[in-house]
């Protein structure tokens, strides 16, 4: 998940995370849990 943001060419202003732990990131984040889409 770090890796993939960071290759974005466009840096987001915060990161959700699907999961319990949220990795190390250069911009705010949450992670979330169960989440339904």
């Amino acid at each position: 998940m770090r890796r993939a943001v960071a290759a974005l060419t466009t840096m987001p202003d915060f990161v959700l995370v699907d999961g319990n732990k949220s990795p190390g990131f250069a911009v705010p984040s949450q992670a979330i849990l169960k989440v339904l889409v």
